[in-house]
């Protein structure tokens, strides 16, 4: 997978919650809601760890693949 440094393509959404002061960040596809979270900056981070997780797991299932 690659990085998603601009959010271009992004796998998930990070969205203001209608009405109130709080964030969720949203899968793309099927605009399913992930989590909420009290303020954008915090969103945005677990965003960024999801992805991280995501990738790594994918990373080590890649080199198990192929190297083992």
């Amino acid at each position: 997978m690659k990085p998603y440094p601009l959010g271009i393509d992004n796998p998930y959404i990070v969205k203001g919650v209608f009405g109130t002061s709080r964030w969720a960040i949203y899968r793309r596809e099927d605009f399913q809601k992930i989590a909420t979270f009290p303020n954008q900056f915090v969103a945005y981070e677990c965003r960024r760890a999801i992805i991280e997780h995501e990738q790594s797991a994918w990373n080590q299932w890649l080199k198990k693949i192929l190297f083992d």
